[in-house]
């Protein structure tokens, strides 16, 4: 079990205080751009409290996207100038697209000598680039070395953990563990080998020691969060959710997902405050209408529930999931013969889910249809439901 010393008490309570605010302007635009509604990601910024890094940031990959290089440009050196190199790798894209391979060159030189760069297989990949890739200035930008030995077993390491060999990735990983710097992101590389492997201990206790080192990664502690949130440790997860919205205020799907956890924590009011601003973000989300559901379920609210996935489901019918969860509500709305037509629609999409069975079950048998609750309840049992053998041992005949 994971332990917070008073020093880490005091370092989480330090950073809570010296932590951005969450700017709606920028978080609306981000939001804007995930949906790629890039016109009203560029007017949601107006709404930003100042033209800082994001702002131009953010305003070139918009104008990016629409291929309107020029002013992608013209934002990216603005973000250039109160950041230097902040968007050497997005100007060098840019200059590429409008054909002018010698500021393409001159740019994408400067992002390869930076500490932090992309691969170079996300760069020779690029289809920004690909008009470039035959041309001898491309051809000599590449003779150069740009990586170092541990940055491309780095990079590889990384690109096994993401394609699913991360059995591979640990071994070569364990012999690596004496010559592997910065430290924390040999732990943090470690800790996604063992998560992408269901090893939930080990990869928090690796992400602790990555953490420990660099205590002001924001994807760190949502990493934790999202582990401990697996083992059930719903408090802790909030903790770490709450430090990485502190340490980058500014990424719209840390407010949904905390939402998630904070109902688990049982903190309903945390949890409609974020569900309340990532409405203002993302209205039409699916996953929105699903937890305004949940949340509404554990309330008691079960009418205002049946809303929420009434709207889910018109939205989505792929998912049995959704069915599921409405028939639940539908049940404790005392909505029994819709409940069971849900149970019975979750099991047209998917006739090998135990809840869908269990829960049909105990519809049929508030409708006093014993043979079918016995039935349903059976197959849920045999699909490895204790509480439907339970329930059979308790009102079916042998």
């Amino acid at each position: 079990m994971r332990k917070v010393c008073s020093t880490g008490l005091f370092i989480l309570f330090s950073v809570m205080a010296s932590s951005q605010q969450a700017d709606m302007g920028i978080l609306k635009a981000k939001a804007l751009m995930d949906q790629k509604e890039y016109v009203a990601a560029l007017e949601n910024l107006q709404h930003t409290n100042k033209k800082g890094l994001q702002f131009y940031l953010i305003s070139g990959d918009c104008y990016y996207q629409q291929r309107n290089f020029d002013k992608a440009i013209q934002s990216y050196l603005a973000a250039d100038s109160i950041q230097k190199d902040a968007a050497s790798f997005e100007l060098a894209r840019c200059y590429a697209q409008n054909n002018d391979s010698r500021m393409a060159i001159s740019w994408l030189q400067q992002h390869l000598a930076l500490a932090h760069k992309k691969t170079e297989l996300e760069i020779i990949t690029d289809t920004a680039f690909t008009g470039m890739s035959e041309s001898n200035e491309w051809n000599t930008l590449w003779k150069k070395s740009w990586y170092t030995d541990q940055e491309v077993t780095k990079n590889a390491l990384a690109a096994s953990i993401e394609k699913g060999m991360a059995a591979d990735a640990l071994n070569d990983l364990d012999k690596l563990k004496d010559n592997f710097y910065p430290k924390y992101e040999y732990f943090a590389l470690l800790s996604k080998a063992y998560a992408k492997q269901n090893m939930i201990e080990p990869a928090i206790s690796s992400i602790n020691e990555a953490i420990k080192l660099n205590g002001r990664s924001n994807e760190y502690f949502a990493m934790r969060s999202d582990l401990l949130m697996k083992t059930g440790k719903f408090t802790g997860s909030l903790d770490d959710m709450s430090m990485a919205i502190h340490l980058n205020p500014n990424i719209p799907a840390y407010y949904i997902k905390r939402a998630e956890i904070a109902r688990l924590a049982g903190n309903y009011t945390l949890a409609e405050t974020d569900l309340k601003l990532y409405q203002e973000l993302n209205p039409e989300s699916t996953n929105l209408y699903e937890q305004w559901g949940l949340l509404e379920n554990k309330r008691g609210n079960y009418l205002n529930a049946l809303d929420y996935y009434d709207k889910l489901i018109e939205k989505d019918q792929a998912k049995p999931q959704y069915f599921i969860e409405r028939g639940i509500n539908a049940l404790s709305a005392n909505q029994v013969d819709k409940a069971d037509e849900d149970f019975g629609m979750a099991l047209d999409l998917d006739p090998t889910i135990k809840d869908a069975y269990l829960q049909k079950g105990n519809a049929s048998m508030i409708l006093q249809d014993t043979q079918d609750a016995c039935y349903n309840w059976d197959k849920a049992r045999k699909l490895g439901s204790k509480e439907a053998a339970n329930l059979i041992y308790q009102h079916c005949k042998e």
